[in-house]
C-alpha cells in the first residue's frame, strides 16, 4: 500500500453516533466553562483542540482538550464505556511519566479532556532541534523514561499507536511527559489493525506494505525512530523503500551499544523486536551508558 492509500483508509473512516451516554456526564458548555476558565490555544490538530485553563475552584492550571464529536470515527470510539477510547485509556493510566487525567465532560457537540498542565516544557521535536547530537547520556536518560512510559500502557494493554517526538514533552530537567492518547486503543495480546493511525516518518514496514499489523511491535518501531532522532537529530529512512529493506546509515558513529539498540528496535521482522521490559534491561538503557 502506497502512501495515498493508507490516508484513503483514513479518510474513509464514519463518525460515530453523537448521542449521550451513561459514562460522561452530559452538560452545557456554559457548565464547562463556570468551571474552568480558557487562558490561550496550546495547540490544535486533526481531531481537537487543546487549551490551557484554570480550575476556578482552585486556580490551579489544567490542559483542555475540545475533541468535536462530528470528527470522531468509530474506531477511536469505546462501544463498551461509550466515550472515546482517549478518556478511557487515560483514565486507567497512572505513571509519572504519562500526562496525568483529571476528569472529563460531555456536552451536546463535543467531548472535553481534563489534564494535568506540564510547565516550563517544549515538545522533544523542538528540544532535539535546539539540542542536536546531545550526549549519549542525556539520550539514554531522556529514552528509558519514553520507554516507561510505554511499558505501563502496555502492561494495561494499551497500544499509543502515534508514538513521535511532537507527542512527548519534555521540561528544563529533563523530565518527559507522554501525551495525546487520541489514536491510542485497548489491544489483547497479539492482535492486530488493519487501518493506520499515526504519523507516516514513524509507520513501519508491515504498515507501509499494507500488511495487519501488530500494536505492540508498532510502537517499538516507533521507539526506534524516535531513540535515532535523539542521537544524530533526523530520521534514519530517506524513503519508504529504505524502510521496508530495514536499511540503516547513520551519519555519524555513536557507541556499539546504542546502535545495537535501534538495530534491535528497527528489525523489520515486527516480531524480532524486543518488548519495552527488555529495552530496560539493555546496558545502554539501564546505565545511562556514556
Amino acid at each position: 500500500a502506497d502512501n495515498q492509500q493508507l490516508y484513503d483508509q483514513r479518510a474513509d473512516q464514519k463518525p460515530i453516533i453523537e448521542s449521550g451516554s451513561d459514562n460522561s456526564k452530559v452538560c452545557s458548555s456554559d457548565y464547562i466553562k463556570s468551571l474552568y476558565t480558557v487562558q490561550k490555544t496550546l495547540g490544535s490538530g486533526t481531531y481537537g483542540q487543546v487549551m490551557l485553563g484554570i480550575r476556578n475552584a482552585d486556580h490551579k492550571m489544567a490542559t483542555i482538550k475540545t475533541i468535536p464529536k462530528k470528527k470522531l470515527c468509530k474506531e477511536f470510539w469505546n462501544n463498551e464505556e461509550e466515550r472515546p477510547n482517549e478518556i478511557v485509556c487515560l483514565a486507567k493510566l497512572n505513571n509519572e511519566h504519562i500526562i496525568k487525567y483529571i476528569e472529563s465532560f460531555e456536552s451536546p457537540d463535543a467531548f472535553y479532556i481534563i489534564t494535568e498542565y506540564f510547565p516550563d516544557a517544549t515538545d522533544l521535536f523542538q528540544y532535539v532541534d535546539e539540542h542536536p547530537h546531545m550526549e549519549e547520556y542525556v539520550a539514554s536518560s531522556i529514552f528509558k523514561q519514553i520507554v516507561e512510559a510505554v511499558k505501563h500502557c502496555h502492561d494495561n494493554q494499551i497500544v499509543h499507536r502515534d508514538l513521535k517526538e511532537e507527542n512527548i514533552l519534555i521540561d528544563a530537567k529533563g523530565n518527559i511527559k507522554l501525551i495525546d492518547f487520541g489514536s491510542a486503543t485497548f489491544c489483547p495480546p497479539a492482535h492486530k489493525f488493519n487501518i493506520f493511525f499515526g504519523t507516516m516518518e514513524y509507520a513501519s514496514p508491515e504498515i507501509l506494505t499494507g500488511k495487519p499489523y501488530l500494536g505492540y511491535e508498532n510502537d517499538i518501531w516507533a521507539l526506534g525512530i524516535i531513540l535515532y532522532a535523539l542521537l544524530y537529530s533526523e530520521y534514519p529512512f530517506p524513503d519508504v523503500d529504505e524502510t521496508i529493506q530495514g536499511n540503516i546509515k547513520p551519519p555519524f558513529a555513536c557507541t556499539s551499544e546504542s546502535f545495537a539498540l535501534i538495530k534491535m528496535l528497527l528489525h523489520p521482522v515486527p516480531e524480532k523486536r524486543p518488548n519495552c521490559s527488555v529495552i530496560l534491561q539493555h546496558e545502554w538503557v539501564s546505565a545511562n551508558y556514556v
